[in-house]
C-alpha cells in the first residue's frame, strides 16, 4: 500500500487468490492473497522505492545503536 496512506481507511476486498485495496474508488494496491495461517510476506519495493520517505524514526531498523560502556 502507498505511503501515503499510512493512517488512512481503505477499502480491501479479498478474492479466491488476491488481495486489493481501494482508496474511495481508485485501486491502490493488488497483491497475491496468501491463504496460510500466519502468512507473511515482506515487499522490499514497499520499502526501497524511490521518492518514498523513509521509515518512521522509531523504527528499530533506524534507531541508533545502544550505547556502548567503555
Amino acid at each position: 500500500m502507498p505511503v501515503r496512506l499510512l493512517g488512512r481507511r481503505v477499502r480491501v476486498l479479498l478474492h479466491a487468490s488476491e488481495v486489493v485495496i481501494y482508496d474511495g474508488r481508485t485501486e491502490v494496491a493488488c497483491h497475491e492473497r496468501l491463504v496460510a495461517k500466519g502468512a507473511v510476506r515482506l515487499d522490499l519495493d514497499h520499502y526501497l522505492c524511490c521518492g518514498c520517505p523513509p521509515a518512521a524514526p522509531s523504527s528499530p531498523t533506524l534507531s541508533p545503536p545502544p550505547p556502548t560502556s567503555r
